[in-house]
C-alpha cells in the first residue's frame, strides 16, 4: 500500500501533467494511461492511476475504474480530486477547466503548507536548542556535580552523552522529515531507443555506419572531457569519492594512533570533507540547471511555434543558451546533427542531467506525437510551470537559510561554555580527589558529538537534506578539535 503522505506530496504534479495533456487534445483514458506508464517519474500520486488502466483492460469502463479508485485509494485528496475528475469529464466532456482550476488551487495550497512548515521550523529551532543545547549543559553539570558531592559514578552521565544525545538527534531528523510536505523522487534513468534514425526495428546498413561513427565521437567526446575537467566524474556521482578519500583517510591516519582525537579526525576529516565539497558543488550545479532548464524549454517552444521542426528547434535553442547546461544542450545538438533523433538524444540529456525538470520536459516531448502535432503548446505550458516551481523553491531554500546559522550559534554556545568548564570548574577541582580525566574525557566527547548532530541537524532544517548537513558536521567537528589541540585539552 502506497503512503498517504507521498501521495499526496506528489498529486500536484500528477494533476499538472493531466492538466497539459488535456490541453493539448488528449482524451480521458489516454491522459491517465500516459500519466501511469510514467509513473516512475511523477511519484505515487502517478502510480495510483495505474489501478484505473488494469481495471479497464478488463473491460471496465474509465469512468467506472476512476470510481473504483477514488472509493479504494489511501489519500483523501486523490479521492476527491478523482470523482471530480470523472464527473467533469462526464457532464461536460472537456475535463480542462476543472483541471485548471484544480492546478491553479493545489498551487497556492502548497504555497499555504510551505508557509505553515517554514513558521514551524522556527518552533523545531528552538526544541533544538532545549533539548540539545540547554538540555545536555545542564545534564552534565548536574551530573558532574552529584558525581563531585556522591562520589556517584559517571554511567548516567555516559548514557546520555553516547546514547540519548545522538539517538535523539536521530529522532529530530525524522520528525523534521515527517512534518515536511514535499516528497523527493529519485531519479531513473530512461531506457534509449535500440533504434537509430529511423522507425524500423532493422536498421540499415548506412544507419549501422553513422550510429558507430556517433558512438565513437562520444567516446572522444567524454575522454576530453574528463580531461579538461577530472572533477566533473565526482561532482556528478559525489558517493564515488569514497573510493579515494576512505583509502587516504586511514593512510593519513595510521601515523598519529598515539592521539586519538586528532587521529579521529584526520580520518573522519579525510573521509567526509571530499565528500561535502563535490556535494555541494553538485547542488549548486543542479540548482543553476534547474533555473536555466524553463527558459530552455521556453525558447524550443517559441521556435516550434514558428513552424520549426523540433529538432531543428532544439538545434537552434543549443545555439542561444548561455547558462550551465550550454555544454550539454550542445552535446544534444551534436548528436542531432550526426544523425540521431530529437527525443532520443534529448533521453540521453536527461539521463545525463538527472533532473525532475528535465525528466518531465523530455516525457512531454515524447508524448506530444501521441495528442498533438504541434508540441509548442505542451512545451510553453510546462516552461510557465517549471519556472514557478523553481521560484517557490527559491523561496523556500531563502527563508530557511536562517536555520544554519541559529545551529551554528548553538552550537559554538555549547563549546564556549565546554571550554569554561574544563578551564576553570575542572582545573580548580583537579587538586581534589575528583576524577577530572573522566569528566574532561566525557566534556570533550560530547561537544565533538554535538558538532555532528547539529551540523547534520543544520542540513536538513536549512537544505532539506542530511547529506547537505555533511559540510556542517565536518566544519563544526573540525572547529571543535582545533580549539580542545589548541588549549592543549586533549
Amino acid at each position: 500500500m502506497r503512503s498517504k503522505r507521498r501521495i499526496d506530496a506528489t498529486l500536484p504534479d500528477a494533476v499538472q501533467y493531466l492538466y497539459i495533456l488535456h490541453k493539448s487534445g488528449a482524451n480521458q483514458y489516454e491522459a491517465v494511461k500516459s500519466l501511469s506508464e510514467n509513473a516512475a517519474y511523477f511519484g505515487d500520486a502517478a502510480a495510483e492511476f495505474s489501478r484505473v488502466i488494469s481495471d479497464t483492460e478488463l473491460g471496465i469502463g474509465i469512468h467506472e475504474a476512476l470510481k473504483h479508485l477514488s472509493l479504494d485509494t489511501p489519500s483523501k485528496k486523490l479521492r476527491r480530486f478523482v470523482a471530480g475528475y470523472a464527473a467533469s469529464v462526464r457532464t461536460t466532456g472537456d475535463a480542462v477547466p476543472y483541471l485548471e482550476d484544480m492546478v491553479s488551487s493545489m498551487r497556492e495550497e502548497q504555497r499555504i503548507l510551505q508557509e505553515k512548515y517554514l513558521s514551524s521550523l522556527g518552533v523545531f529551532a528552538e526544541i533544538y536548542l532545549t533539548l540539545f543545547v540547554a538540555g545536555p549543559l545542564f545534564a552534565v553539570i548536574a551530573g558532574m556535580v552529584l558525581g563531585i558531592i556522591s562520589s556517584a559514578d559517571t554511567l548516567g552521565l555516559s548514557a546520555i552523552i553516547y546514547a540519548v544525545l545522538p539517538l535523539g538527534a536521530v529522532a529530530y531528523l525524522i520528525l523534521l522529515d515527517s512534518m515536511d510536505s514535499t516528497v523527493s523522487i529519485p531519479h531513473r534513468n530512461f531506457s534509449e531507443p535500440k533504434v537509430f534514425a529511423g522507425s524500423t526495428a532493422v536498421q540499415t546498413a548506412g544507419e549501422e555506419k553513422q550510429f558507430a561513427s556517433l558512438k565513437a565521437y562520444e567516446k572522444r567526446r567524454m575522454r576530453n572531457e574528463i580531461s579538461e575537467n577530472p572533477f566533473r566524474y565526482f561532482i556528478e556521482y559525489p558517493e564515488r569519492i569514497f573510493c579515494i578519500s576512505l583509502p587516504l583517510g586511514i593512510l593519513f591516519s595510521l601515523p598519529i594512533t598515539e592521539n586519538p582525537y586528532l587521529w579521529t579526525a584526520v580520518f573522519l576529516l579525510t573521509v567526509f570533507v571530499p565528500f561535502a565539497v563535490f556535494y555541494t558543488l553538485q547542488t549548486i550545479r543542479q540548482r543553476k540547471a534547474e533555473a536555466s532548464v524553463p527558459d530552455f524549454c521556453r525558447r524550443t517552444s517559441e521556435y516550434i511555434s514558428q513552424g520549426m521542426t523540433l529538432a531543428d528547434s532544439v538545434c537552434l535553442a543549443a545555439e542561444n543558451e548561455t547558462g550551465i547546461l550550454k555544454r550539454e544542450v550542445k552535446r544534444v545538438s551534436s548528436e542531432i546533427i550526426w544523425g540521431d533523433t530529437a527525443v532520443s538524444a534529448l533521453i540521453r540529456f536527461a539521463n545525463r542531467i538527472r533532473l525532475s525538470s528535465v525528466n518531465r520536459m523530455v516525457i512531454l516531448i515524447k508524448e506530444s506525437g501521441r495528442f498533438s502535432s504541434d508540441a509548442s503548446d505542451m512545451l510553453s505550458l510546462n516552461a510557465s510551470e517549471e519556472k514557478k516551481r523553481f521560484l517557490s523553491a527559491e523561496n523556500r531554500r531563502n527563508s530557511m537559510s536562517m536555520y544554519t546559522v541559529i545551529m551554528y550559534l548553538a552550537y559554538f554556545v555549547f563549546l564556549f561554555v565546554t571550554v569554561v568548564m574544563l578551564t576553570v570548574f575542572l582545573e580548580a577541582m583537579s587538586v581534589t580527589s575528583v576524577p577530572t580525566e573522566i569528566y574532561e574525557t566525557l566534556l570533550v566527547n560530547a561537544v565533538l558529538i554535538h558538532g555532528i548532530c547539529s551540523g547534520l541537524a543544520a542540513g536538513k532544517l536549512a537544505e532539506e537534506s542530511v547529506f547537505a548537513g555533511v559540510k556542517h558536521a565536518c566544519i563544526m567537528f573540525a572547529a571543535g578539535t582545533v580549539v580542545f589541540l589548541a588549549l592543549g585539552i586533549v
